[in-house]
């Protein structure tokens, strides 16, 4: 994202970002570099939060600005400059939101976000079938007496193509009552 004024394609950036942690946070017990990433994806999707929130907010404002009476002869305050002042200030805010984004965390905290996110990648491809078995172990809500469960995965999980990197993942979770297993 290059511009502040993109809202939809910082709005996507951070669900984007948002979906890509939610990926992450179950492996961060068993991935050391999971951890550092989840931390640095809340920060990016916080201010890019924010940055979003202000920039409605202020349409808002505007538009009761827009629609506000013209005070009268005998008011001593102009609802209008109040609002005047409340966008000015979150469109302050919003600016130094996007600072912070473009200048602080593009720029010194992504690169380590996507090293991280590759080695992640590296790692679910050695883990390979491992990883579905922490997940049954350790994801899963444990078995009924006499239940069972059965899961299949197909390799690859993980593809990277350069900067990019695609997981496929599908985890299907039900439980089989049975007086026995089969």
């Amino acid at each position: 994202v290059e511009d502040m004024r993109a809202d939809d394609e910082l709005h996507r950036a951070r669900i984007a970002g948002k979906r890509l942690r939610y990926l992450v946070e179950p492996l961060s017990a068993v991935i050391a570099t999971a951890p550092a990433a989840i931390a640095s994806m809340k920060v990016g999707q916080d201010l890019i939060g924010s940055i979003h929130d202000a920039h409605v907010f202020a349409r808002t404002l505007r538009r009761l600005q827009r629609s506000a009476p013209a005070p009268s002869i005998r008011a001593r305050t102009d609802l209008r400059l109040g609002l005047r002042s409340l966008t000015s200030r979150l469109n302050g805010r919003r600016t130094a939101a996007w600072r912070s984004f473009s200048e602080g965390w593009r720029e010194k905290e992504f690169q380590a976000l996507s090293a991280n996110v590759h080695a992640i990648a590296r790692e679910l491809r050695e883990i390979g079938g491992a990883g579905v078995e922490y997940g049954v172990d350790n994801l899963m809500a444990p078995h009924p007496e006499g239940g069972s469960s059965h899961h299949t995965t197909m390799d690859p999980l993980i593809e990277v193509d350069g900067d990019r990197a695609h997981f496929n993942a599908q985890f299907v979770v039900y439980q089989v009552r049975a007086t026995s297993r089969p």
